[in-house]
């Protein structure tokens, strides 16, 4: 059974996405509207979720999708770069630390097994 405070924080992140949901404007192209309502509803995501590897997969597909290089505008030219490669630096070290656990709790039963 989660705790208050557990159940709080994903209330918390449904509460974000909703709010970023029914103000996003799909046809606007301010910055609020392609930046930083879609990054209000990431955050939210990984409040609901509470998993930073699924919103991070998440941020690499649609931002990545997105991205322009060398656009004018700074949105598609920079920032979605910039998030695409943070995103990715998030999965590798998250994917390295799972890694790297597993290898620890499979030579630890190896070796409980031998003694």
């Amino acid at each position: 059974m989660e705790s208050s405070s557990a159940i709080q924080v994903r209330m918390t992140g449904l509460v974000l996405i909703g709010i970023a949901m029914f103000t996003l404007d799909g046809t606007s192209q301010s910055p609020v509207h392609t930046l930083w309502l879609p990054l209000l509803m990431a955050v939210g995501a990984m409040l609901a979720l509470r998993n930073v590897l699924a919103v991070a997969l998440a941020v690499i597909a649609l931002a990545g999708i997105r991205m322009q290089p060398g656009d004018a505008d700074w949105v598609p030219g920079i920032a979605y770069p910039l998030l695409t490669a943070a995103a990715g630096i998030a999965t590798v070290v998250l994917l390295w630390r799972r890694f790297n656990k597993r290898i620890h709790e499979t030579r630890e039963a190896r070796q409980a097994r031998r003694q």
